[in-house]
């Protein structure tokens, strides 16, 4: 971000400068201007934003992208979850059908959805954590 506001003076030393060196460096000088221009344009809506109230600001991208992820994750374990379910009951059910018995599909069914559960919130856990 900039630290001060840019000047008319600034903006006659970006041009004057622009044209007294080589080419190859202009396209660098440019842009160096623009993203001071930037930086503060940048700054002064944050500002402005700040003191309207009931304005909220957005999020950062790497927030938005870890939320998406996130839930995207927790569905696909719904979605596989099902039918991993519907498997679990079909087996116990063809294991006990000569045992006697029958409620070892509750078992079964609990674990995983245990697993899926807690399988969830470790990879939540490790994906939050901030990189090192």
């Amino acid at each position: 971000m900039a630290s001060s506001r840019p000047t008319a003076h600034d903006i006659r030393a970006a041009a004057e400068t622009h044209d007294e060196i080589a080419p190859e460096y202009q396209d660098a000088v440019v842009a160096s201007f623009l993203d001071r221009i930037d930086g503060h344009i940048a700054a002064r809506v944050d500002e402005r934003l700040a003191r309207t109230p009931g304005t909220k600001v957005a999020r950062k991208p790497a927030d938005q992208t870890r939320r998406i992820v996130l839930r995207s994750v927790l569905a696909g374990s719904v979605i596989s979850g099902i039918p991993l379910s519907i498997f679990v009951i079909a087996m116990s059910r063809q294991l006990n059908d000569g045992a006697g018995g029958g409620g070892g599909w509750i078992a079964g069914l609990a674990l995983l959805w245990i697993l899926i559960i807690v399988g969830n919130f470790a990879w939540a856990g490790w994906y939050r954590r901030p990189p090192d």
